[in-house]
């Protein structure tokens, strides 16, 4: 297990209770692992991870606290061949573009 894999678990084992924690969490997983995307007029935000447990936690975290559970989908081989997990769903995307600027100010 590399050193990046046991610190990703560590956090992983350790849910953030209070909501300012679970959005600094978030604002921090978007901005590490996030890409920003536009789609029919509205600014979303897809998140990409090797680790689909990590991405799991990401969701429930936006579940507790915007009420949306987006989608997990796998991309196959994009990084030498590797395949990576994905959050994304568009149907969500005016939403996430509330929440984004909530993050982001």
């Amino acid at each position: 297990m590399t050193f990046s894999e046991i610190v990703k678990d560590e956090i992983l084992n350790n849910i953030p209770e209070n909501a300012c924690c679970k959005v600094a969490f978030l604002s921090a997983f978007i901005r590490g692992a996030g890409t920003f995307v536009s789609q029919k007029g509205f600014i979303g935000v897809e998140i990409f991870s090797e680790n689909k447990k990590a991405l799991e936690f990401a969701i429930s975290i936006i579940n507790s606290l915007y009420g949306i559970t987006p989608k997990i989908t796998l991309v196959r081989g994009t990084n030498k061949g590797k395949s990576k997990y994905k959050i994304d769903n568009p149907n969500t995307l005016l939403r996430l573009s509330i929440i984004l600027s909530s993050l982001f100010n």
